[in-house]
């Protein structure tokens, strides 16, 4: 990072930072003598995977961090197709100057939590089964106002005291839609691994239920991998559990907000203990006895749609599945993707060069010979971030087995094609989907 004095001129500039700390984002504090910054000091070993914390960052360029041993991430993690991104990662301050605001993403939720810029432990500020997608203090600085979303509601406007009290929705924006449909509620649960690790998920049941009944699945894989699921709307979910299905969301080990060990678990290991995750949760649900283990499907985007081509080549219990926007030969998308050289970097620890054997172990297209599962592909032809070489490796390769298998290409919307794509665009994807799924379940 650079400095200027304000009527400085060109060349004048001046080095301020000079480490290899990753600063997401930056603030001036209200003092005016340095920064409050969310960053983290693993860039060169596991970048994305790393929970941010809060620093503050002095005109010498040194950081400090404010809390030590809070072990969530700053920012929201939680995967959505109503909005791109993260969410805005942004500090708020008191009307003191003393204290900072910020969000955390933890098991499957986004909310406020507050620390003093003299260090101390985080506090939480505004809680809930949701996620908190903005946030602003009072000028009086006695309030917090925040947007927010649930599983059940797509976006609205709250207010509540700095300490959590006397909480009020301010708005109902979508009463009119939401009204009018049948919005299924999510069921929480957690499977404890044979190694103590208890890992997320939640299941949607459809409109109509009745116990005793037996439903199709269809499990949901978020990408990142370093994103989560939660309590967050979700278009697609919702649309698929109107048409029958019992729908499974889950957070492996790899997601955010569970700490950082959990989520440095899947380094070197992707196609490891997260799919052992995935199917632990996946046997736990399928127990209850209210699924038809006839008619399982799986789908997912980015690293969901690795993971869903990953799972039907390594098992055949699926009976359809969808793979949007996919990750199939880490070799060739170290090399063809926005920063995904950087990204396959730090999760194999090493290039494709380097690391090879591993590279092809764990890329989905080695085990094409064992995908006997439906496949329906999705892609936006001007995705910069997993290549639309990606899916034409798996595509081709099925269709020279004569397998079935289908490709929908979009002609725009990038990677975020089924969040911030045409809303035309979105809607024929989810259409393809769900049809993908019905046709194969009757």
């Amino acid at each position: 990072m650079l400095a200027v004095d304000h009527d400085g001129k060109p060349g004048d500039e001046r080095r301020v930072t000079n480490h290899d700390t990753a600063i997401m984002s930056l603030d001036w504090l209200p003092s005016g003598d340095g920064f409050i910054v969310f960053a983290h000091k693993r860039l060169m070993e596991a970048g994305l995977g790393t929970n941010p914390q809060v620093m503050t960052l002095d005109m010498d360029g040194q950081t400090r961090i404010l809390d030590e041993h809070f072990d969530r991430p700053t920012g929201g993690w939680l995967s959505s197709d109503l909005r791109s991104g993260t969410g805005e990662l942004r500090a708020r301050f008191s009307s003191d100057g003393q204290t900072v605001f910020f969000p955390v993403t933890d098991q499957g939720n986004v909310h406020v939590y507050a620390l003093p810029l003299a260090g101390g432990e985080a506090r939480l500020v505004v809680g809930g089964e949701r996620q908190v997608l903005n946030f602003g203090i009072s000028g009086a600085g006695d309030g917090v106002v925040f947007a927010a979303t649930t599983a059940t509601i797509p976006n609205d406007l709250y207010a509540a005291n700095l300490d959590g009290s006397k909480e009020r929705r301010l708005t109902d924006v979508n009463r009119d839609v939401m009204g009018s449909l049948e919005v299924s509620e999510p069921r929480e649960l957690w499977v404890e691994q044979p190694d103590g690790v208890r890992v997320h998920g939640w299941t949607l049941l459809p409109p109509g239920y009745k116990e005793g009944e037996k439903y199709p699945l269809v499990l949901q894989i978020h990408g990142g991998p370093h994103m989560s699921f939660g309590n967050a709307y979700f278009q697609e979910f919702q649309v698929l559990a109107a048409q029958g299905n019992i729908i499974l969301y889950t957070n492996p080990r790899g997601s955010q907000g569970y700490g950082q060990e959990f989520g440095d678990a899947i380094k070197n290991d992707w196609g490891g203990v997260d799919y052992e995750d995935i199917m632990a949760c996946l046997d736990s649900v399928v127990s209850q006895g209210n699924i038809d283990e006839n008619r399982l499907g799986v789908s997912g985007g980015s690293y969901g749609g690795y993971m869903t081509t990953w799972i039907i080549g390594h098992t055949q219990r699926f009976r359809a599945a969808v793979a949007s926007r996919m990750v199939a030969n880490i070799y060739s998308a170290w090399g063809s993707g926005d920063f995904t050289f950087m990204l396959y970097g730090w999760e194999f620890s090493g290039t494709p060069q380097e690391r090879t054997a591993l590279y092809l172990e764990r890329s989905p297209v080695t085990y094409v010979d064992e995908m006997k599962t439906p496949l329906l592909i999705t892609h936006a032809m001007d995705d910069n971030r997993t290549a639309l070489e990606q899916s034409e490796q798996i595509y081709a390769a099925l269709q020279h087995r004569k397998r079935d298998v289908k490709m929908v290409l979009f002609p725009s919307g990038g990677h975020d094609i089924s969040r911030s794509g045409k809303p035309s665009l979105r809607i024929e994807r989810l259409e393809h989907i769900a049809e993908w799924f019905k046709t194969h379940f009757e």
